[in-house]
Order: C-alpha cells, then structure tokens, then sequence
C-alpha cells in the first residue's frame, strides 16, 4: 500500500515549526520524567523515604507520629517518653488515692454523725419514758395549764424521735452501701492482683493453697478471705506451695531404688549331669565312667 505524502506549499513553515514544538514537548516530557525518578531515588540511588546506609538517623514516633532523629537523641528521647509515661501513671494514681481519701473521709463524717444521732435518740427515749411515768388524769385535775404544756412537749419529742430514727436508718443504709461498694472493689482488685502476680490463677487453686496453708498448720478463719483480706499473702503462700512440690520432686529422684532380684540361673539341658560317686554306680555305669576317664587322659 503506497502512502502518499500532501504537502501545503504555503503552509510548509507553519507546519515545520508545529513539528519542532511536539519534539520540544516529547523532551521535557522525558526530562521531566527523569528528573522525577532521579528525585524519588533521592541521594545516592536510594528510594526516596528510605534511609541510606550511612544514615545516622533512626526513627521515633510521638503522639501517633513518625519522626526521624539522630541516633544519639535517641535514648534520651526514649528515656523521656518513659518519664512521661511513669508521671502519668502517677498522677493517676495519686487522683485514685485523693478520690478515696475523700470517700473515706465521707464515710468517716457519717459514722460520726451515725453516732451522735443515736446519742440522741437515747436522751429522747430517757425524756419520753419519764413523761410516760406521769399520771395524766390527775395532773389534768390539778394543773389543767401544765398537764397541757406537758403534754404538747411530749408529743413533740415524739416527733422528734421519729423524724431521728428514720435519718439514723438512711445514714445506716447509706453505710452499708458504701462498705459493700468498697468490699467488691477490694474484691476486683485482688483478683486482679493474684492473675496478674500468679500465673494461672483459679479458683482451683485458690482451694488448693487453702489446704495447704491448713496443712502447715494454718487454721481455716485464719485464711479465710486471704484472697481478697491480702492478695500479697497468697503470692507468697503460692511461692512456698511450689516450694514444696520441688523438695518433694527432689526427694523422690534422690530416693535410692531397691535392688532388682537376680534370676535364677537356668540348668543347660545340654550340660551334663553331676558326676556320680563311683561307689555307688552299677557295673555297667562304672565301666563307661571307667572308659570316658582313659580316653580323656588318652586325649
């Protein structure tokens, strides 16, 4: 197929400098592209973003950050994250420590006010049983005024009282509502504590470090509650339990094992028999004993 070639004789140059300008474009395209590929090599050849072989750089990562540093900041960088780290926890705890200081503090003050309540429910109750002791018809009779005015102070200490029992009865509840909360976050805590300290902390275990605190002489309301009352005391009570099984492992490899009994030897039946005393052979085994013995000689 033959391929023809149109020229435009008047737009001959037009279409000449259009040529040069597309081979322009093609090569600061190229060059374009190779100054990309030399910038994401980087320095040296290597792949941008990749550290080079004598890079004395190493990376760090702050606050979900990646940062690349010299290497030796890096310890002190390391060191001061974990400063950060142990403040932290120690703020925190000193707030959990404030937090109960303060609730104990609370329970302290309504104890307190518990006990002074039911002092005065004690003198209410002396007033009241005195006015109970007085003969109201009588005093009636003689002092309507002052039976009158009496009677409006009983019946007001009555009042008192009652109003005296039912905040003593809130206070009490609200007591034991807090020593309930306090025993299950002990709880919680111990527990966490002993699996955290113990591998493999169960309840199964827990009753056979009971047995054997008993067998080592422990009562059984001296341990009880030891798992939540101090949970440092059953890690110890753990150690002295493994303690005692390696001793006891120890001792049964140490322990000498008895003699195994020798076998009875077992009679050859290809041996033979125990010689005979001649004298008491017959004629005819003495003469073959006769005979072996000369060929033996013989021999």
């Amino acid at each position: 197929m033959t391929t023809e070639t149109t020229t435009n004789p008047t737009g001959a140059e037009g279409e000449t400098e259009t040529n040069g300008s597309a081979t322009e474009i093609a090569e600061e395209v190229v060059e374009g592209q190779d100054g990309e590929a030399a910038n994401a090599e980087g320095e040296g050849g290597e792949p941008a973003g990749q550290p080079n072989a004598d890079d004395d750089t190493d990376e760090v990562e702050h606050e979900g950050q990646k940062y690349r540093i010299p290497k030796a900041v890096k310890p002190l960088v390391m060191m001061n994250a974990d400063y950060t780290r142990k403040t932290q926890d120690l703020a925190e705890q000193r707030k959990a420590l404030g937090g109960e200081q303060e609730q104990f503090r609370q329970h302290a003050k309504l104890y307190h006010e518990t006990l002074a309540d039911q002092a005065r429910l004690i003198n209410i109750d002396d007033q009241l049983n005195q006015y109970q002791q007085v003969n109201w018809a009588a005093l009636s009779d003689q002092d309507p005024v002052k039976a009158q005015r009496l009677q409006g102070q009983f019946l007001t200490l009555q009042q008192q009282r009652q109003a005296l029992v039912g905040q003593i009865q809130e206070k009490q509840q609200k007591l034991s509502s807090d020593a309930q909360q306090r025993a299950a976050k002990r709880a919680e805590e111990s527990q966490a504590f002993l699996q955290r300290e113990i591998p493999g902390w169960s309840s199964e275990l827990d009753v056979k470090l009971s047995k054997f605190a008993i067998d080592q002489g422990f009562t059984a309301e001296q341990i009880r509650g030891l798992a939540v009352s101090s949970p440092v005391a059953v890690k110890v009570l753990h150690l002295a339990y493994l303690g005692k099984q390696l001793m006891d492992k120890q001792r049964t490899a140490a322990k000498p094992k008895p003699p195994s009994a020798n076998p009875v030897p077992q009679v050859n039946a290809s041996r033979g028999s125990a010689t005979k005393d001649p004298d008491r052979m017959s004629t005819k085994e003495w003469m073959d004993w006769r005979s072996k013995s000369l060929a033996k000689k013989a021999g």
